[in-house]
């Protein structure tokens, strides 16, 4: 009986190890993802040409370019993914490297009388929210530049 006991607990330990392996594999694999609460992400290795045409290939158009400041604003609206609301990101280069900020406005007004305003794109919520959504659209951009990504907030 004292053997099937300890087979039995090895079996036990083992199938444990595993388990944890397949529930924590995915995190080890994936790349760097964007800590909750964060809303600026930084892109090393751009310049000033190679972000206004990246924008320009997405679909956005340009609102305030100013390249002695190095800052690039886009318009709202940029729909998209069929969601309600309207984007713009604002993109600020430094030493190679480019600052992305971003605000959304809901296109749904709640009341009759009521305001639209924008809000900082900001990593919350939950799959399928506004924010979520917009701050993983601007994140998709950002990756879209193929350079070294750090998140950070302000």
């Amino acid at each position: 009986m004292r053997n099937c006991k300890d087979i039995q607990d090895k079996i036990t330990i083992k199938g444990m190890k595993y388990l944890m392996l397949i529930i924590f594999m995915p995190m080890l694999c994936s790349g760097q993802s964007a800590p909750k609460w964060t809303n600026q992400i930084i892109v090393k290795g751009t310049d000033f040409n190679m972000l206004a045409q990246a924008l320009i290939s997405k679909g956005f158009m340009l609102d305030k370019t100013d390249k002695d400041l190095q800052l690039i604003t886009t318009t709202a609206p940029r729909t998209f993914k069929g969601l309600a609301s309207s984007v713009k990101l604002q993109i600020y280069l430094k030493d190679s490297s480019a600052y992305i900020t971003g605000q959304f406005k809901l296109e749904v007004k709640l009341f009759k009388n009521s305001e639209e305003s924008f809000e900082s794109i900001v990593n919350r919520g939950m799959k399928g929210s506004e924010y979520k959504d917009t701050f993983d659209f601007m994140d998709e951009f950002a990756k879209s530049l193929k350079g070294e990504l750090t998140y950070s907030k302000l």
